[in-house]
């Protein structure tokens, strides 16, 4: 007599992607900065997100700040603090780039509270990250 099968088919196990994947988007068309997004995926589902920005000078946006070189005026939280707030509705919503709208044309938005930077060239970064696990 045969035993009942208790283990799911291969095929499922290897199609569901763990691991992280990074892309870099450039920043905007007259800029060398390049965003960098790594998305974590376990079994095929996003499930973290970092994002930063490399600078032309090799840096990184977040160095910078940290450093006290990157200041924004007139903002109450740093640029780091807003990419993290950003970084934690998008996991939050899981994923759904469709609950961060854009309030103008410049790519502000009002559907994260407390992020008053522009969001597009991030948005981008995610959207190419997840494209590749599909």
């Amino acid at each position: 007599e045969k035993a009942p099968e208790t283990s799911a088919p291969a095929v499922e196990e290897t199609t569901a992607f763990t691991g992280e994947k990074t892309v870099e988007t450039l920043y905007a068309e007259d800029s060398k900065d390049m965003v960098v997004t790594t998305v974590t995926f376990e079994e095929g589902k996003p499930v973290d997100v970092k994002i930063d920005v490399k600078l032309e000078d090799g840096g990184t946006k977040r160095e910078a700040v940290e450093a006290g070189n990157y200041v924004m005026k007139d903002q109450t939280a740093t640029w780091s603090e807003q990419i993290d707030t950003l970084q934690k509705f998008i996991v939050e919503n899981d994923f759904d780039l469709s609950k961060v709208t854009l309030s103008d044309e410049d790519g502000h938005t009002d559907a994260v509270s407390g992020v008053t930077i522009k969001i597009p060239a991030y948005l981008k970064g995610v959207e190419e990250a997840l494209a590749q696990v599909k």
